[in-house]
């Protein structure tokens, strides 16, 4: 029994690997609670770039009219129908918004694509200015961290060397 146990040991002494400090200081880095706290932030900016860009997409409207009058003649109602309508707005300026319309009375549909663009500069959404201010927090954050992982590895090596 305590062969197997002295046999244990003197197998462990022997697997222990020589570790280089280019090894060393990346293994640290990937379990240092600071930079992983960082590297959690700017995933969550990612995600909150992405949300507000979906909120910038095609947006749709749909909507109906129908008028009846009792008594009347109800066929000469042309104004009953179903309107599709979706806009798209970019950051340029630039709108585009196709639209379909179908009569109730002969079914007959109209479709239409309005494009425009403004010549004068166009004041950003706030949506826009949200992504922008985000865009913004994420290049700060990623410089951040890059100057931590700077500051963590002239901290080891420092430490290092002065053994």
């Amino acid at each position: 029994m305590l062969s197997l146990l002295f046999i244990l040991i003197l197998s462990n002494l022997t697997c222990a690997e020589e570790i280089t400090l280019k090894k060393a200081l990346k293994r640290s880095l990937n379990q240092n609670s600071d930079i992983k706290a960082l590297q959690r932030e700017i995933k969550n900016i990612e995600k909150d770039l992405l949300s507000i860009k979906a909120r910038q997409d095609w947006k749709v409207n749909i909507g109906g009219t129908y008028n009846y009058s009792p008594g009347r003649d109800n066929s000469l109602n042309t104004g009953n129908g179903v309107n599709l309508n979706v806009n798209k707005t970019f950051s340029s300026g630039l709108t585009i918004q196709p639209e379909i319309s179908i009569s109730e009375n002969n079914f007959d549909s109209v479709f239409r694509v309005n494009v425009t663009h403004s010549f004068l500069p166009s004041t950003p959404t706030e949506l826009q200015k949200q992504y922008w201010r985000t865009e913004k927090n994420l290049t700060k954050t990623k410089e951040n961290l890059v100057q931590q992982k700077i500051n963590k590895i002239i901290s080891w090596v420092e430490t290092y060397l002065s053994l």
